[in-house]
C-alpha cells in the first residue's frame, strides 16, 4: 500500500510540474481541464496497472546453507509474531482524518442544499436562480446560480457577472469539484490533492472569464468589475465563486494568446513524459511459460548429445581431488562450519568418480549424511495411537500440520490414518521463544502435504538439475572442450537422483535421465608421446650441464618450454622434472640518445616575476617546462636558473624543489662568462657620478589620447628595436607606472606572439573583466565566469586562474582595491599573480570642458552658428540636453560643436558627464 501511494504520488507530481511550465499560463483551458483531470485519474491507475511477460522457465539455484555443529540436526520453532501496534495506531489515524474530512463534506453539501431549499428560486432558461438575503458574491452549483436577492430583484446585477455564472453551470464545472472533494476525503494526507484542486477551480476561472470576453466585453470593463465583487469574497467549498487571491493571474491570462504551434510542441512534450511515467512506475512481472511440456523441452536440447563422442574416465581430475581434501581438511579443523547447500551433494558425486586409488588416499564422505535427512528421498514414517495421542498434551508439544501452526485440540479432526508422515525434535532452550514454549516441535503432514511438501519438490529439484546440466553442455560444446570435469560431477549428481525415483514416479512424472557427458579435445590436452620423449631427452640433457656458468643454447630453452606447455598434469607427473638452470641475462638496455638542444633558461627577477626561455611566465609556465623537459628524451636534462639577489626566497626554494623533483640540473654556477654584448649607443647621463644609462621611454598614460598613445608606443618600439631590451611597465609602491628593462631580458620579436589586452566594461551597469587576445575577447563576472557582451553565463564552471591570460595565473583582478574578477584557484602551490587596475581618471564635466576650449582659444558653433566662448558657457549652463561634439582636438585651432541632434559630421564626441 504504501508503496502504490508513493508511486501515485510521485507521479502526480510529474504531471503537476509539468502543467505549471508548460500548461498553467497558456490559453487551452479546455485542455487544461481535461489534462488536470486525466492527471488524477492516470496517477491512480498505473502504479496499479502490470505488464505481463512471458519467459521460458528458468534455473532457479537455492542460496539456503546450513551450520553444522557436531553434526546434529536441531530445529527451532518459528516465534509467533505479536500484534504490529504501530500499523494499527497508523490505521486509526487514517480512519479519523477520513471520519472528519466526510463530515465536513457532508455539512457543507447540506449547508447548499438548504440554501436552495429556503430560499426563493427563479427559473431561467436552463439555470435556477437562488436569491439569498445579505449574499455577498455570487456563486454556482451545478445549474443553481446563488445571486443577492436585492441586487437581483433591482437589476444591479451585471452582465459580465450573469455570463460569468452561468458558464460555470453550462460547462457543469461543480462535477470536477465533487470529484475532488470526495478524492480529498480519502487521500487527505496528500497535499497534493488540495494543489491539484486549486488549479482546477483556477482554471474554472479562467474558463468562465474567456467565455465573458467572447461575448464582447471589453477586457478592462470586465476586470474592473472582477475587483469589485472579489474585494468581499467569501470561500465557498463545493461551488464555484469569485476568488480575490487569483485576480492577478486571472488578469495576466486574460491578455495571453497561445498559438497553435506552441501547443503543438506543449502537446508533444507530454507524450515522453508519459512514456517515462509508465516505464517507471507501472509493475512488471515475468511469468514462466506454461511447463507442463517442459520434458519434451528438455529431450529437444539434449538431442544434440546423441551423436557426441563419449569418454568415460575411472578416475577424478586433480582439480576434484584438491577440491575434496580441502573441504575435509577444513571439515576436520572445525566443529562449527558454515557449509552451502549443495556441497554435500557435489563432495558425494566426486568421492562416486574417484578411482579405488585415489579413494584409498582420502577420507570418505559419510560423516556428512547428518546434515542432509531428507537427502533425494524422504520415507513416510506414520505414528502410532500412544504418539498420536500424546501430541495432544498442549504443555509439551507444539504441533505444525502440513507446516501450518494449529492447536493440539485440532487434532481431534484427524484420524491416526490421516497423517502420512512426522518429523520431530527437542527444542534447545535458547531456541525457545516466549510464545510457546513447549520443549517438543513436531511437524505432522498429511498426504496431500507430504506430496506437496517431498515428492513434488523432489521432482522440481531434479528437473532443474537436468536443465542445468543441458545448459552446461550448451556453453561446454561453445568452447575449447579440453576440461569436461564440472559436466562430469553435474551428471553424476542427475543420475544418483534419478535413481532415488521409483518406474511409477518416472512415468508419473515423465522423467529422464541425463545423456552422457560429451568428450575432450584430447589434441589441446596432451602431447604426444614423441613429443614427451624428446621432452625427457632435452631435461635430461640440460640437467647434466654444470651448475656454474652454464652454457645453454637460446634454442634448447625455447624448444623445451613449447614442450612442457603441451603436456597434461599426468604426463608431467610422469616426466622429468623441469630443469633448473637460471634464466639468460636481460637483453642491455639501447643507449639514450640526447640530442643537444638549445638549454632551457629560466630567469627571476626581485618581484617574482618569470621570463621562460625569453617569454614572461609564472611558477606553472616553469614547471610545466620542466615536466616537457624531462619527458622528452631529445632535450638535455641541464637548465640555467639564475636569479637576482633579492628576488623572493620562497619562490627560489619552489623552483629548486621542482628541479630535484624533475631531476634536472641548473648548471648556471658552470657556464663560462658571456661574450660582450654589443656595443650600443649610450647617453650620458646627470647621476652625480656621471654613469650612463638607456633612454627608457615613459609608460603609456591609461588617459592617453589615440593620437598619444601611438606615438608613445612608436617611441617604444623604437627603443626596443635599437637597444635589444624588452620594456615592462611596473606598479610602484606608491600605485605609480615606470618603465623597466631586464639585464638578461632581451628583446626578441616574434611572428606568432599572442596580442593581450585586458580592462574593464559595465555590463548592465557593473564592471566586468575582459581579455582580448588576437581580437578575440572574452568577457568575466565577479565569481570569475565567462559570460557574454550582454551579461548571460556561459561558461558551466568558475574559470582556472591558469586559463586566463596565456603564461600567467591569476585568481583575482582588482580595480581601485576592489575585487571586479575572482577565479579559481586551481593549483594552489603556483605563484599567483593579482591584478590591481586602477581606473582610469574621471571624465571632466560639460562645462569645464567648454572653458578648457576656450582657453585654447576653439571655435565656438551652436545649431552650425558661429558664437562667443562666452555663449556657448551660457548655454551650456542653460540646457541641460545639449549635446557637444569637438573636433581637431589634437591641434590648436579645435572647434566645439553645440547642439540638440545626436551626430554632427566629422566630428568626435565628447562622452556626457555629471555636471
Amino acid at each position: 500500500m504504501l508503496i502504490y501511494l508513493l508511486k501515485s504520488s510521485a507521479c502526480l507530481a510529474v504531471f503537476m510540474v509539468f502543467y505549471k511550465l508548460l500548461l498553467e499560463k497558456s490559453s487551452v483551458h479546455q485542455f487544461k481541464r481535461f489534462y488536470l483531470l486525466s492527471a488524477l485519474v492516470v496517477s491512480l491507475v498505473m502504479p496499479s496497472l502490470t505488464f505481463v511477460e512471458y519467459i521460458e522457465p528458468v534455473v532457479a539455484e537455492e542460496l539456503t546453507s546450513f551450520v553444522i555443529s557436531d553434526f546434529e540436526m536441531v530445529e527451532t520453532l518459528p516465534e509467533i509474531i505479536e500484534a504490529d501496534y504501530t500499523l494499527i495506531t497508523l490505521w486509526s489515524l487514517y480512519g479519523l482524518g477520513v471520519f472528519i474530512f466526510l463530515l465536513k463534506f457532508c455539512l457543507n453539501l447540506n449547508n447548499i442544499i438548504s440554501r436552495i431549499r429556503r430560499n426563493p428560486k427563479l427559473k431561467s432558461g436552463g439555470f435556477i436562480n437562488v436569491l439569498i438575503s445579505n449574499l455577498k458574491v455570487p456563486h454556482t452549483f451545478f445549474s443553481y446560480i446563488f445571486f443577492n436577492k436585492d441586487k437581483f430583484e433591482h437589476n444591479d446585477i451585471p452582465k459580465e457577472v450573469l455570463i460569468h455564472e452561468q458558464t460555470h453551470a453550462k460547462q457543469k464545472h461543480s462535477i470536477d469539484v465533487l470529484l475532488l472533494e470526495v478524492l480529498q476525503i480519502i487521500f487527505w494526507f496528500n497535499p497534493l490533492i488540495y494543489l491539484l484542486k486549486r488549479e482546477v477551480k483556477l482554471n474554472h476561472e479562467f474558463l468562465a472569464d474567456r467565455a465573458v470576453l467572447q461575448n464582447g466585453i471589453e477586457p478592462s470593463t470586465y476586470q474592473t468589475i472582477l475587483l469589485a465583487f472579489s474585494s468581499n469574497a467569501q470561500h465557498q467549498e463545493l461551488a464555484n465563486a469569485i476568488n480575490y487571491s487569483s485576480i492577478k493571474k486571472r488578469f495576466t491570462v486574460m491578455n495571453t494568446h497561445t498559438s497553435k504551434k506552441s501547443i503543438w510542441l506543449r502537446s508533444l512534450l507530454l507524450l515522453p513524459v508519459l512514456a517515462i511515467l509508465f516505464y517507471g512506475f507501472a509493475e512488471k512481472e515475468y511469468v514462466e511459460k506454461e511447463n507442463s511440456k517442459i520434458s519434451e523441452v528438455i529431450t529437444n536440447e539434449l538431442e544434440i548429445t546423441k551423436d557426441l563422442k563419449i569418454i568415460y574416465q575411472d578416475r577424478a581430475t586433480d582439480a576434484m581431488m584438491k577440491e575434496y581434501k580441502d573441504w575435509v581438511k577444513q571439515l576436520n579443523n572445525s566443529s562449527n562450519l558454515f557449509i552451502p547447500l549443495g556441497t554435500h551433494e557435489r563432495l558425494v558425486a566426486i568421492y562416486d568418480l574417484m578411482s579405488e586409488v585415489q579413494r584409498n588416499s582420502v577420507e570418505t564422505y559419510p560423516f556428512l549424511q547428518g546434515i542432509t535427512p531428507y537427502l533425494y528421498k524422504a520415507v513416510p514414517s506414520t505414528p502410532t495411537t500412544a504418539q498420536f495421542e500424546s501430541w495432544k498434551n498442549e504443555k509439551k508439544y507444539a504441533i505444525w500440520l502440513d507446516r501450518k501452526q494449529i492447536s493440539n485440540s485440532e487434532l481431534n479432526n484427524y484420524q491416526i490414518n490421516d497423517i502420512a508422515h512426522y518429523v520431530g525434535s527437542h527444542v534447545n532452550s535458547n531456541a525457545q521463544s516466549k510464545k510457546p514454549a513447549q520443549p517438543f516441535k513436531f511437524n505432522l503432514y498429511t498426504k496431500d502435504g507430504f506430496n506437496k511438501f517431498y515428492k513434488e519438490v523432489f521432482v522440481s529439484d531434479y528437473k532443474i538439475l537436468i536443465k542445468t546440466y543441458s545448459n552446461a553442455i550448451k556453453i561446454y560444446l561453445k568452447g575449447p572442450q579440453t576440461d569436461n570435469s564440472e559436466l562430469r560431477i553435474i551428471k553424476e549428481q542427475a543420475d544418483k537422483f534419478y535413481n532415488q525415483f521409483t518406474q511409477e514416479e518416472l512415468k508419473k512424472y515423465n522423467l529422464l535421465t541425463a545423456p552422457p557427458v560429451p568428450m575432450e579435445k584430447s589434441s589441446q590436452k596432451r602431447a604426444t608421446p614423441k613429443q614427451v620423449e624428446e621432452y625427457n631427452k632435452l631435461a635430461k640433457k640440460l640437467s647434466a650441464l654444470p651448475k656454474k656458468n652454464p652454457i645453454i643454447k637460446l634454442k634448447d630453452i625455447e624448444r623445451i618450454n613449447y614442450l612442457y606447455k603441451l603436456m597434461s598434469d599426468a604426463q608431467k607427473e610422469n616426466a622429468q622434472p623441469y630443469p633448473n638452470f637460471p634464466p639468460p641475462p636481460p637483453a642491455p638496455a639501447p643507449p639514450i640518445k640526447v640530442i643537444k638542444s638549445e638549454i632551457t633558461w629560466i630567469l627571476l627577477n626581485s618581484k617574482g616575476q618569470f621570463l621562460v626561455n625569453d617569454k614572461l611566465g609564472s611558477l606553472k609556465s616553469v614547471e610545466t617546462e620542466f615536466k616537457n623537459v624531462s619527458g622528452d628524451k631529445s632535450k638535455s636534462k641541464e637548465i640555467v636558473f639564475k636569479h637576482d639577489k633579492d628576488s623572493p626566497k620562497d619562490i627560489i626554494n619552489k623552483v629548486n624543489l621542482l628541479i630535484a623533483t624533475y631531476n634536472l640540473k641548473n648548471i648556471y654556477d658552470t657556464l663560462p662568462p658571456p661574450p660582450p654584448p654589443p656595443a650600443a649607443p649610450v647617453k650620458k647621463g646627470n647621476r652625480p657620478n656621471g654613469s650612463s644609462y638607456y633612454p627608457v621611454p615613459p609608460p603609456i598614460p591609461e588617459d592617453a589620447l589615440p593620437e598619444q598613445r601611438e606615438k608613445m608606443q612608436a617611441v617604444i618600439d623604437d627603443f626596443e628595436k635599437t637597444y635589444k631590451r624588452k620594456v615592462h611597465q611596473a606598479k610602484t609602491d606608491d600605485d605609480g607606472m615606470i618603465s623597466i628593462t631586464a639585464n638578461d631580458d632581451v628583446y626578441e620579436p616574434t611572428q606568432d606572439e599572442n596580442k593581450v589586452k585586458t580592462g574593464f566594461l559595465k555590463i548592465k551597469g557593473t564592471p566586468h573583466y575582459y581579455v582580448s587576445i588576437n581580437s578575440a575577447t572574452k568577457y568575466y563576472n565577479r565569481q570569475g565566469f565567462e559570460v557574454s557582451k550582454t551579461g548571460i553565463r556561459i561558461s558551466k564552471d568558475q574559470v582556472n586562474a591558469s586559463d586566463v591570460v596565456p603564461g600567467q595565473y591569476i585568481t583575482k583582478v582588482y580595480s581601485d582595491s576592489k575585487v571586479v574578477s575572482e577565479f579559481k584557484d586551481n593549483e594552489p602551490n603556483t605563484y599567483k599573480d593579482i591584478i590591481d587596475i586602477p581606473s582610469p581618471p574621471k571624465s571632466i564635466s560639460r562645462l569645464d570642458h567648454i572653458i578648457a576650449m576656450a582657453k585654447k582659444n576653439a571655435t565656438f558653433f551652436y545649431e552650425g552658428k558661429k558664437v562667443s566662448s562666452d555663449s556657448a558657457i551660457q548655454l551650456i549652463k542653460k540646457y541641460d540636453d545639449l549635446n557637444i561634439f569637438t573636433k581637431d582636438l589634437a591641434t590648436n585651432a579645435p572647434k566645439v560643436f553645440l547642439t540638440k541632434h545626436t551626430t554632427t559630421a566629422d566630428t568626435e564626441i565628447l562622452p556626457k558627464s555629471n555636471k
